[in-house]
């Protein structure tokens, strides 16, 4: 189904302090894709100087979303100004082709005006044997570990940092970034010593099997190939019967050996590559809303 929009119409929110406003929105869809739309506004406020944290969300039959598949004049420290404008990757966000009429959708671009200092930035890695301080935490380790237990196995390197909000002088504990081993470095790890990918990909659960059975299977190739032609090269040399015929048939049976067990190197070497592209792109699948997320703002985890 191709997609369709009509009329789209658009509520537009600024906050209570009545200090800005949001204005003179308006969407088209873009030159550039036909499966993206522009969004402009003008985002009006007497000081020009602050940055403010802005967001949009759609509401499709009233059910509301957070848009995470924009770019643009969107997320934190947005200054004030006329044509802002913000680009909404559609396919990306929703993962299929649908048609919108005007009266099942509604758009809603919020500001916000918190000014928030960070103070603070550190790194917890989780992995499946437990989260672990890359530095200094201090009081922050418990939240944030309770945070990460609740992201369903989503291991890598999360960045938190603590924040005063400088007018309320409230502070707020949020998760900035968020990174996992990228898929060319796992495949590489792969493709150098199979196993070895998928540890990394898997963070330590899984790819020892493989490793030890690649290195026990290629080890056998290389000696019993090793053994056979030293066997040939005593066949040839031989001039009694026993001689000739011990040694040949030793070269031969080390010779197939040899077959067998690097053919099981090479296909554990296939296995590996193939599981480790597939694996990471599954990461990268199931980490997708999370890291859009991200993109667009820090994910509160405390706040007071």
């Amino acid at each position: 189904m191709v997609i369709i929009f009509t009329s789209i119409q658009f509520i537009c929110f600024a906050q209570h302090n009545g200090s800005y406003t949001i204005e003179n929105v308006s969407h088209k869809i873009s030159n550039d894709n036909e499966k993206k739309i522009d969004i402009s506004y003008d985002l009006v406020s007497a000081n020009t100087n602050n940055g403010f944290s802005v967001k949009i969300f759609i509401s499709i039959h009233g059910n509301e979303k957070l848009l995470t598949a924009v770019t643009g004049n969107v997320g934190e420290n947005i200054k004030a100004g006329k044509n802002k404008k913000i680009t909404w990757s559609v396919f990306d966000e929703v993962g299929f082709e649908y048609g919108i009429n005007d009266d099942e959708v509604f758009f809603r671009i919020e500001a916000n005006d918190n000014i928030l200092e960070k103070t603070k930035l550190f790194y917890l890695e989780s992995t499946p044997k437990g989260v672990f301080a890359i530095g200094e935490v201090n009081n922050f380790y418990n939240p944030c570990v309770e945070y990460i237990k609740l992201q369903n196995d989503k291991y890598g390197f999360y960045g938190f940092a603590y924040k005063k909000d400088i007018n309320t002088n409230n502070s707020v504990l949020s998760l900035d970034k968020y990174y996992t081993n990228p898929a060319p470095v796992c495949i590489l790890f792969s493709m150098i010593m199979p196993g070895t990918g998928s540890i990394k990909a898997t963070y330590g659960k899984k790819g020892w099997v493989l490793l030890v059975g690649f290195l026990g299977s290629a080890g056998l190739a290389i000696s019993t190939k090793l053994y056979s032609d030293k066997q040939y090269n005593n066949y040839l040399a031989a001039n009694d019967k026993n001689t000739i015929n011990s040694s040949y048939n030793n070269a031969n049976l080390y010779h197939k050996i040899a077959l067998v067990s690097g053919s099981i190197a090479c296909g554990i070497y296939i296995y590996d590559v193939m599981w480790v592209y597939k694996k990471v792109n599954n990461n990268l699948k199931n980490t997708k809303d999370f890291r859009n997320q991200l993109k667009i703002q820090p994910i509160e985890i405390l706040k007071n």
